[in-house]
């Protein structure tokens, strides 16, 4: 790695996908989005492999079964073992369509397999150390308004990166529907806030920026994510509540919540065991929910509401006259007091940024 050209970064996001899933020779790209010293960049890396393994006593019986797959998978003797002490052989697969396929037929054939739930990207990453910084060389394809890498060698390193990061908090009704949003963090060159909010110009501080309906507030959400450029989107319940929200309403509109630093639409996707949490994915963007990232942190309280965590550790709380029936208040407000709304809104925003500061 010898080359005048080694640049430092930690990685955001990343994700591994077939280039061409209805091909089986075209293989897969790993997809790393990482911040640099000189702004975000997008690293592709071509021609690793999925793979697992197998005990080979059971390879035979594993081949009968993969016969339909016959051409989509080479494998190899290992000296590794199992933890019963049983030597095994790796199996290496053209695409992520074909391992999930040949897992899907083992399963029912009742053969036992080994590591297939790490994931492409974070094999390629354990095998090199690298945790979360890391250099990196490779070809520049593009320069804005992100730089983008082929032919990517990576290692660990110890940089230390000095993160954008923006607070999101919504207001909405009781049946879901929107009426603002707020945002508080990296805006315009400083630290600044600023609700979007549905309906027309009224007495205000100047905070607040008036859409028509919730398709609009949707896309300037969007337009000034894509301006202010996080890293980070931090928030309380962003992820379970404030982006499944978002993603719902869009997906009920017929519009892309185009979050993404490639200008990629925001994904959601259900956790396995519980149909109540999920995940939400953007490309070259990191969500923190500050419950889960206190908890993490080994914090404890009597209530993680955003409330009671902020009395206990900023000593205020949240602008709103009763809290048990805020949710009243809101909707009051947003039909009779916007301004006041957005000041509620926007006081939750910076909440959040005040304990993660904290």
């Amino acid at each position: 790695m010898a080359n005048s050209s080694i640049e430092q970064g930690f990685i955001l996001t990343r994700y591994s996908h077939d280039e061409h899933p209805v091909s089986t020779s075209s293989g897969c790209t790993i997809t790393l989005w990482l911040s640099t010293p000189n702004g975000p960049a997008k690293l592709a890396i071509e021609g690793e492999q999925p793979t697992f393994f197998i005990a080979q006593q059971s390879f035979p019986d594993a081949q009968r079964v993969l016969r339909k797959l016959e051409g989509c998978y080479t494998s190899k003797n290992l000296a590794l073992k199992t933890f019963n002490q049983e030597a095994v052989s790796v199996l290496y697969f053209a695409t992520l369509r074909d391992c999930y396929d040949a897992q899907a037929l083992l399963d029912k054939a009742g053969i036992d397999y080994y590591e297939a739930d790490i994931r492409l990207h974070e094999r390629f990453l354990m095998e090199r150390f690298v945790y979360g910084s890391l250099e990196f060389t490779g070809h520049c394809l593009k320069k804005t308004p992100y730089r983008e890498y082929q032919q990517v060698r990576i290692r660990p390193s110890q940089y230390r990166p000095e993160f954008k990061v923006l607070s999101l908090d919504i207001e909405c009704s009781m049946d879901g529907e929107l009426y603002c949003i707020g945002l508080y963090g990296h805006l315009n060159n400083g630290i600044n806030g600023m609700v979007l909010m549905i309906g027309h110009e009224e007495t205000s501080n100047g905070d607040i920026h008036w859409v028509t309906d919730e398709k609009a507030l949707l896309l300037a959400l969007a337009s000034h994510i894509r301006q202010a450029d996080p890293d980070i989107i931090i928030g309380w319940s962003v992820v379970n509540f404030d982006f499944r929200l978002l993603l719902q309403r869009a997906a009920t509109l017929g519009i892309d919540l185009l979050l993404g630093r490639d200008n990629s639409p925001a994904s959601w996707r259900n956790s396995r065991n519980d149909n109540q949490q999920g995940f939400v994915g953007i490309a070259g963007r990191v969500v923190i929910d500050g419950i889960d990232a206190l908890k993490t942190a080994t914090y404890s309280f009597p209530s993680f509401s955003l409330d009671n965590v902020a009395q206990e550790l900023l000593g205020r709380g949240k602008l709103a006259e009763d809290l048990d029936n805020r949710h009243e208040e809101i909707t009051h407000n947003f039909l009779h007091n916007k301004p006041a709304l957005a000041a509620y809104n926007l006081e939750d925003c910076k909440l959040v940024w005040d304990i993660f500061q904290h």
